[in-house]
Formats: C-alpha cells, sequence, structure tokens
C-alpha cells in the first residue's frame, strides 16, 4: 500500500490520485479553504487522519477538511472514508463504488 501524507493550509486545488493498487492510504488535513480531488482505484484504501504531519505515527480519527469543495471518488470493495468537514457551506461529494465500502462524514 501506498501513502500519501497530504496538508495544506491555504486555498488553492489539490488533485491526490492513487490508482492501480490495494491497500492505499491518504492521510489527509486541508485547512484554509480552495478545494481538493481524491481518487482512489483498489481495494481496502482508505483516507483518514494521522497524528502529525509527515511524521505520522499512524491513524488517529477523521481526516479533516476546512475548504470550500471536496470530491473523493474510491472504486473498488472494502474502501473505508473518515471525514470531518468543519467548513460552513463546505460541499462534500462522495462516491464509493464497489462492495463492503465504509463511509464516516461529520459536517459542523
Amino acid at each position: 500500500g501506498d501513502v500519501i501524507e497530504f496538508s495544506q493550509a491555504g486555498g488553492g486545488t489539490s488533485v491526490l490520485k492513487q490508482t492501480g493498487g490495494d491497500a492505499n492510504l491518504i492521510k489527509l488535513t486541508k485547512t484554509g479553504g480552495g478545494s481538493a480531488d481524491i481518487i482512489q482505484t483498489g481495494n481496502t484504501n482508505k483516507v483518514a487522519m494521522f497524528d502529525d504531519v509527515f511524521g505520522a505515527a499512524g491513524i488517529t480519527g477523521a481526516a479533516l477538511f476546512n475548504g470550500a469543495d471536496l470530491d473523493i471518488t474510491q472504486t473498488g470493495d472494502g474502501n473505508l472514508l473518515n471525514l470531518n468537514s468543519t467548513s460552513a457551506g463546505a460541499i462534500v461529494d462522495v462516491m464509493q463504488n464497489g462492495v463492503a465500502n465504509k463511509a464516516s462524514i461529520s459536517q459542523q
């Protein structure tokens, strides 16, 4: 499994792709506006949060998104999304295509 450790403060658009593999992980913290597109193709992929930026000790909970627009596409089986969106008025679109996928999304 490949790992993307992504932390961004400020606007702008980010595109994160993990394709053609299994057990990939995106450790996401995006604050300060902007948008992000996340695309994962494969089985048992995850989007979650981590302890410390670029020194991640492990998954601790929900990925953090505080921006304007987030699109997440997970294609495959057994994928997981754990997300906390804290931006007022944020648009969060999620598509999971496969079996035994799980998503936990909190918007505050």
